[in-house]
């Protein structure tokens, strides 16, 4: 009988001490998943690293500043690095961050085109496959860029220099004046456009600092974006104009505009922050 109750009373032991490492296991499940998914997304993150290297970095650079922070070669949009694009590429705000998701995506795949027809990004859908597109989305919106320069470096056995110089067709439409020089008082019909987040302006770009325009009155701005939904609002002259993505608009300086500066913003929530503004500064011609 004694034999028996020690018996049993080994199995109730292994029974509770089963059931308290059971209680344990599951109580830490939630944190080994949640390991196991920062695992995989830090691998996934690698992936499109080499992928960025391999395939995006001739046009957009080490650290993807693009044109506006490397030498001219570089034709790719700022997407990362130190630029306004890593700001909003990498926002905490779920709404825009799932914009941003959606415009990377559609970019990559699809590529990207002036209004004019000129290719600013070729489309990789034919080269890249779903997997890969996905793996840059998310390195795009949340790698350390840090870390991609060193890669690249460790890849190319030290920085890697820009393909020769291309040049893009201005996006001028046919009806517009010549461009004037930065500061020279523009008339006519003058171009500007929004792209991912930012202004572009005969040959200024918000990425890289001020973004300044010197009109006349009675000057129309052709507004073309290339990039997601954006608005072209200077307020102090009573213009607010939505941009539709992948459209052309317009807008008229109002003739009887007096001599001084304007701000002007993109006013999408988020998008001034982001560095969409811009002075307008309106002159005699």
């Amino acid at each position: 009988m004694g034999a028996v109750q020690k018996l049993a009373t080994i199995v109730i032991v292994g029974l509770v001490a089963l059931a308290t490492l059971l209680v344990i296991y599951l109580a830490d499940e939630d944190n080994r998943r949640e390991a196991r998914a920062e695992a995989q997304q830090e691998d996934s993150i690698e992936r499109g690293t080499e992928t960025f290297i391999q395939f995006c970095l001739v046009c957009h650079g080490p650290a993807g500043e693009g044109y506006a922070f490397a030498e001219p070669g570089r034709v790719g949009a700022p997407i990362g690095g130190q630029s306004q694009a890593t700001w909003i590429n990498q926002t905490d705000d779920p709404v825009l961050r799932a914009e941003r998701e959606e415009l990377i995506r559609e970019t990559i795949l699809n590529g990207r085109r002036a209004p004019n027809g000129t290719i600013l990004m070729p489309a990789w859908e034919d080269e890249l496959n779903t997997e890969q597109v996905n793996e840059l989305v998310l390195m795009i919106q949340n790698v350390d860029w840090n870390i991609v320069y060193n890669e690249a470096l460790d890849t190319n056995g030290g920085y890697p220099t820009a393909p020769a110089a291309v040049e893009l067709i201005p996006l001028v439409a046919e009806e517009s004046a010549t461009p004037a020089e930065t500061g020279e008082v523009e008339t006519g019909t003058v171009t500007l456009e929004a792209y991912d987040i930012g202004w572009r302006y005969n040959g200024q770009d918000t990425a890289g600092g001020e973004l300044t325009m010197t009109v006349a009155p009675g000057t129309v701005i052709e507004l073309v974006n290339t990039g997601n939904a954006h608005n072209f609002e200077a307020a102090d002259l009573g213009i607010n104009q939505d941009m539709p993505a992948g459209e052309t608009v317009q807008v008229t300086v109002p003739e009887n505009a007096e001599p001084g500066s304007y701000a002007f913003i993109c006013n999408i929530p988020g998008h001034a922050a982001a560095g969409m503004v811009g002075t307008l500064i309106i002159e005699a011609p």
